[in-house]
């Protein structure tokens, strides 16, 4: 369990307390072994079927673009982590799932089409600020990560799989990191918490993938890290995180984007799938 994390049961990420000045919460979830079944049914509203119960926190433009997903194991990553995102944004800034209004900015060139999604206002009609999030899913594992308006947050999860590194290595990793990776005591488990790193240091960011991940260099130490990013656009602090088996995750912030309080570590809590009081359950053990 990395810096920060809470023991305890799953919990529901609709009781959710909003994160505080200089906080950051992570939520993880793993996809069951027989899938999300009618939890996360997309339905179809051209023959009218409703939504399963964890796709029902989605809005319709979500669903669609999930719904040309070839493979299920897609779909299903895709189902939990948007609705995890946004029973935590409905929890701290009020409202239903389905009411969270989100739209996306793009860092570097300003398009409103694509990047890094942010909550338009609160869905509930409450004031102050929204709170930034992200999220990532890989192989079973889905996450969230919820911060404050001041601080810019980015989170990624990596599954560990058989990779060919050869035509990787020159587009993620620098000379340095390659070695370090090559002299740890678990070489493929690093260079995939590396990489891990440097996706949430450009989520955080804004930029996303446009800043080229080989660009970014990473530091890191007892599960802190520290990765400064091109083009001047600034340091990201952040810590590993653990999740299950043969998965490696990082969250980070971007420093300096706002006034804020002293950055703490992170607090991680492994969440519930179904909202508690759910008798959907389809294939979800």
């Amino acid at each position: 369990m990395s810096e920060g994390s809470t023991p305890g049961g799953l919990a529901d990420p609709m009781a959710a307390s909003p994160p505080g000045p200089g906080e950051l919460h992570v939520w993880w979830a793993e996809v069951p072994p027989g899938g999300l079944g009618a939890a996360g049914d997309l339905g179809d509203p051209d023959a009218g079927a409703a939504p399963g119960v964890l796709a029902a926190h989605l809005d319709e433009a979500t669903r669609a673009r999930l719904r040309r997903m070839a493979r299920q194991e897609d779909r299903d990553r895709g189902v939990l982590a948007h609705s995890i995102a946004r029973r935590l944004l409905a929890a701290a800034a009020g409202g239903r799932p389905q009411d969270v209004e989100l739209v996306r900015h793009c860092a570097g060139c300003g398009s409103a089409e694509h990047g890094k999604p942010f909550l338009r206002a609160a869905p509930g009609g409450g004031a102050g600020p929204a709170p930034q999030f992200n999220l990532t899913h890989s192989g079973r594992v889905v996450a969230v990560a919820l911060g404050p308006a001041d601080l810019p947050v980015g989170v990624d999860v990596e599954a560990a799989r058989g990779l060919d590194w050869a035509p990787l290595r020159r587009n993620v990793f620098a000379d340095d990191e390659w070695a370090a990776a090559g002299a740890a005591a678990d070489p493929e488990r690093e260079r995939f918490a590396i990489w891990a790193r440097k996706e949430a240091a450009v989520k955080a960011s804004g930029h996303g993938l446009a800043l080229g991940l080989s660009q970014v260099r990473t530091v890191s130490a007892a599960g802190r890290w520290s990765a400064t990013l091109p083009g001047g656009v600034g340091l990201v602090t952040g810590w590993d995180l653990d999740t299950a088996r043969r998965h490696v995750g990082a969250v980070g912030v971007l420093a300096g984007a706002g006034p804020g309080a002293a950055l703490r570590p992170p607090v991680v809590h492994q969440a519930a799938v179904l909202p508690t009081g759910s008798e959907q359950s389809g294939n979800i053990e």
